[in-house]
């Protein structure tokens, strides 16, 4: 073999290789197991097979027709896997049933008659049979085309660029659309042409994939960035409306109180208001709640009511005597108590 036959050799079934090693991740190794993990593995599998095959029959006309037959009964596969990974992929509720099993048919045809004949003795026969499973891996590409309308309209929509799931729906799609086409039009052009295209076809998905992800993370880190000051004008207003909302409203006497509520109270987000408490004051919600229901508990403690230690607790706003007792030491450093008899002293 020539130095040009080695390296179209080497390219072509790098494809196949790779293909094989990320088919078995999904399947054994991938993080959630999820069915469209399982699918897509078979699918990449099948795929690598059918190319592998293809690679090696280009570069040995004797090749043994147990390895022909093999490849053309991956070929069945690739059309039923695919539009199982999209439908499991893209109609998350959708289980599998268990007519799902006669997409399995056209591989025990072929498995029958290739334990019946061999492809160098009916080679007219078995070109046949590759003919109608190319029309059947069309008939899928088409049903598949069908299931995933909604994310090609997604990628068309303003406000919907597409998330990673759509990214590998449709990357998996073109791709298995482009392989197709490669063989089913090789006749014109060169049988290995299908198992170049395969390893084009793996990379570049392989590269846009990275590509989008990289331009997500930019995205999150530029929001994240983003975030990290408010607006000096939205601080100062919504400082206003706390001390008025105090002025008017015992809120934090709500032991129900959650962010949501004050959030709607002083017609903002829940998430703004987090990211105020947060940022410019260093606390978070509860901190920020029990400190007022501290100070109305001191109040409480400090007058010469009769109310125990208890009751001031939940007219305070608290749930429990032992959040009180808490929540009162660490912004007093002594228990209601202690500052009970402090202040009758001083009386």
């Amino acid at each position: 073999m020539d130095t040009n036959r080695q390296i179209l050799f080497f390219f072509s079934l790098l494809g196949a290789f790779n293909g094989i090693i990320l088919a078995l991740y999904f399947i054994f190794f991938a993080r959630e197991k999820k069915r469209s993990d399982v699918f897509l593995g078979l699918l990449l599998l099948v795929v690598s097979i059918r190319i592998g095959k293809s690679v090696f029959f280009y570069f040995n006309h004797n090749l043994s027709s147990v390895y022909i037959h093999i490849g053309i009964m991956a070929c069945t596969l690739i059309g039923p896997l695919l539009y199982l990974f999209v439908r499991s992929e893209s109609v998350r509720d959708r289980k599998v049933k268990w007519y799902d099993a006669l997409h399995l048919l056209p591989l025990l045809v072929i498995v029958v008659i290739a334990i019946r004949t061999s492809y160098w003795e009916h080679r007219d026969l078995w070109r046949s049979l590759v003919e109608l499973i190319y029309w059947q891996w069309f008939v899928y590409l088409i049903v598949a085309g069908f299931v995933l309308i909604p994310v090609f309209k997604s990628f068309g929509a303003k406000k919907e660029k597409g998330d990673s799931s759509s990214i590998w729906l449709v990357s998996v799609f073109v791709g298995i659309s482009i392989i197709w086409l490669a063989y089913k039009t090789s006749r014109y052009t060169s049988y290995i042409v299908g198992a170049v295209s395969f390893s084009f076809v793996f990379y570049v998905s392989g590269l846009l994939i990275y590509r989008f992800s990289k331009i997500k993370r930019e995205e999150l880190e530029s929001k994240k960035n983003a975030k990290q000051n408010l607006d000096e004008e939205f601080v100062a207003d919504l400082e206003r409306q706390i001390q008025l909302l105090l002025e008017r409203d015992d809120f934090y006497k709500n032991p129900n109180l959650k962010m949501p509520d004050l959030a709607s109270k002083l017609n903002t987000t829940p998430h703004l208001l987090s990211q105020y408490l947060n940022e410019s004051l260093n606390k978070n919600f509860s901190q920020f709640i029990n400190e007022h229901r501290v100070e109305e508990a001191v109040k409480l403690l400090s007058s010469s009511s009769k109310l125990t230690v208890e009751a001031i607790a939940y007219d305070s706003g608290f749930n429990s005597v032992s959040a009180f007792y808490t929540a009162f030491k660490n912004k007093k450093g002594m228990t209601p108590a202690a500052f009970k008899k402090q202040s009758a002293n001083l009386v």
